[in-house]
């Protein structure tokens, strides 16, 4: 199994503050010292910053926003609890289609009856590339996704531009909700996203990017955070999570599947 021992959950989530919860996953994290940071940073998280920093970005055959090639996506302007979504970006899929994708524009709504909710910014290459292989991102960026890959996503009925900025808007979402939580300590969340199924190389099961494991990832890199948990409470396994993260005991991930 992937996932780590089960015993750690009650020490780290009693010990953190604050979460971002997003469909039924939580990531949890813990602030050190600068200290500890600094040796934190050592091995494999300096390693994946400097590959991180070194990733050049591909041709733009689909004619995507500029934006996506920035080294960062904007910055949420919130100063409140607010939640980030993603339905702006229309997946034109035919109205048949086994996906119920209507639902995340059904929760924006009910949440907008209490709270902000607004549009996520589209995810950068740079940002997805911090926790996936460059090869399979640019493969997504520059349209040639095969018709096997997409098949085994789910979403092979959309149109191909339609696809990516989709993909780049739930995953926008969720980075969205990260640096809103940790630069001002107030809670957050993304409406769609908890793409779990999504490997470093291949998606699956209607998920592209893994948008918690890029959270991660950006965390750690961008405001030094030592050790996160993901909590996943998803009926599946979050088998791609699980991919990701096989090895790095700096990320703790935890699938409460079948239950």
């Amino acid at each position: 199994m992937y996932e780590h021992n089960m015993n750690i959950f009650p020490t780290v989530i009693n010990s953190v503050c604050p979460c971002l919860f997003h469909k039924g996953v939580a990531l949890c994290h813990v602030r050190m010292k600068p200290l500890t940071i600094a040796r934190s940073l050592r091995g494999l998280h300096r390693r994946t910053w400097i590959q991180w920093r070194a990733v050049v970005n591909p041709t733009n055959p689909l004619e995507l926003p500029q934006e996506v090639f920035a080294h960062q996506s904007p910055l949420p302007a919130c100063d409140e609890v607010c939640f980030f979504s993603s339905d702006w970006a229309d997946l034109q899929l035919p109205a048949q289609h086994r996906f119920p994708i209507d639902k995340y524009q059904l929760v924006r709504e009910m949440l907008q009856e209490h709270f902000s909710v607004l549009p996520g910014p589209l995810a950068t290459f740079q940002e997805v590339c911090s926790a996936h292989d460059v090869k399979y991102v640019t493969q997504i960026f520059t349209g040639m996704a095969t018709d096997e890959m997409r098949r085994r996503v789910g979403f092979r009925e959309a149109p191909m531009k339609a696809y990516v900025l989709r993909t780049l808007a739930s995953l926008g979402a969720t980075i969205a909700a990260l640096r809103h939580t940790l630069s001002s300590g107030i809670w957050s969340g993304a409406v769609s996203g908890g793409t779990h199924h999504a490997f470093s190389d291949k998606g699956e099961g209607f998920c592209v990017f893994n948008d918690i494991a890029v959270a991660a990832r950006l965390a750690q890199l961008e405001f030094g955070i030592s050790s996160v948990l993901v909590i996943d409470l998803d009926v599946h396994q979050g088998n791609g999570t699980a991919q990701i993260f096989d090895g790095d005991d700096s990320v703790y991930t935890v699938s409460i599947h079948q239950k």
